[in-house]
């Protein structure tokens, strides 16, 4: 995506993955290899939160909030998670490439 780190507004591909939810664990299915991985914490947290509507910076701050954590901490990890996502191609065109914001 182009544009300034932060504004990217991050979502989930539909067509190239799945996620369920349970409780505070999420599962991604790969719909193109049925590879299938578990995030836990604030990665499941963040899913929930990619909606494609919220930017990246306000999903920090969502995680931050949540798990009294050191903002730049939650800004690198999410931005590790974003950049895990898009390499394995699971986030929507428009969110790959983004990052948490500084």
């Amino acid at each position: 995506m182009t544009g300034a780190p932060g504004r990217a507004r991050p979502r989930l591909d539909p067509d190239r993955a799945a996620v369920a939810f349970v409780g505070d664990e999420a599962v991604i299915l790969d719909l193109r290899d049925y590879r299938a991985f578990r995030a836990n914490g604030s990665a499941a947290l963040a899913l929930r939160l990619m909606d494609g509507r919220r930017t990246s910076t306000a999903i920090a701050r969502a995680l931050t909030r949540a798990f009294a954590a050191p903002a730049a901490v939650v800004r690198g990890d999410l931005r590790r998670w974003l950049a895990e996502l898009a390499r394995r191609g699971l986030l929507a065109r428009a969110a790959r490439g983004g990052g948490a914001g500084s």
